[in-house]
């Protein structure tokens, strides 16, 4: 499992460390993705010193940490995919401090037995932001990083296998309706102050993504 994260966020620069309830948006998708099925939780954060932080906070929460290049982030990935030798990776944005587990244990169980390239929650996205999960084999970013692809695609992983889907194995697991509208990542101010409002109206009891977006249907009334 990794969390991909630096405090170079272009829109909401810091925004791992800002916190909610007391817990860093980064620590808590720390614990939640802990809360999951997975062996082992890695930040992978840049070698910036900027980010020199976020090596702290990982260990304070119970994760690993990887540093790699700052803006290619698929070399970020593929490198740590080497380190730790791993067949394949979970791939979870750091400014989801809400994502559901149970997600997360759906793409490791349609992974078991299968060969796909990508198991991916967002072809097309149904869930909310702040709930995707995306899982990726080794041989799949070798495969992405050996190609010739712009800075973008490079600093988005992914973003060249949805623009190509038929040279890819996709299998894509949808919510069973139409929430991609909903936010529930931390993408600037006004979403932190939600996610914060958010948080108070459980009580710090986050429950599963439906459970979420019940309760953020009634602070937005």
């Amino acid at each position: 499992m990794v969390i991909q994260a630096r405090m170079s966020s272009k829109r909401l620069p810091g925004k791992a460390l800002m916190t909610v309830n007391g817990i860093s948006i980064l620590g808590h998708c720390i614990v939640r993705c802990r809360q999951s099925q997975v062996d082992h939780v890695v930040v992978a954060t840049s070698e910036h010193e900027t980010d020199d932080i976020l090596s702290e906070v990982a260990v304070q929460s119970g994760a690993g940490i990887f540093r790699g290049p700052l803006e290619d982030v698929l070399e970020r990935f593929r490198l740590l995919a080497e380190h730790y030798s791993a067949e394949r990776l979970i791939r979870i944005s750091g400014d989801s401090p809400f994502i559901d587990p149970a997600l997360i244990n759906l793409a490791i169980e349609l992974a078991v037995g299968n060969k796909y390239d990508l198991i991916s929650n967002v072809f097309p996205r149904s869930f909310p932001r702040g709930q995707s999960v995306e899982l990726l084999t080794r041989d799949t970013l070798e495969n992405l990083a050996s190609l010739t692809l712009t800075k973008d695609d490079r600093e988005h992983v992914t973003r060249h296998i949805y623009k190509n889907p038929s040279m890819f194995r996709i299998v894509n697991f949808g919510s069973g309706g139409n929430f991609e509208s909903i936010q529930l990542s931390v993408d600037s101010a006004e979403d932190l102050a939600s996610i914060r409002r958010l948080s108070t109206i459980m009580e710090g009891k986050i429950g599963g993504w439906k459970d979420l977006i019940s309760q953020r249907t009634l602070i937005c009334e």
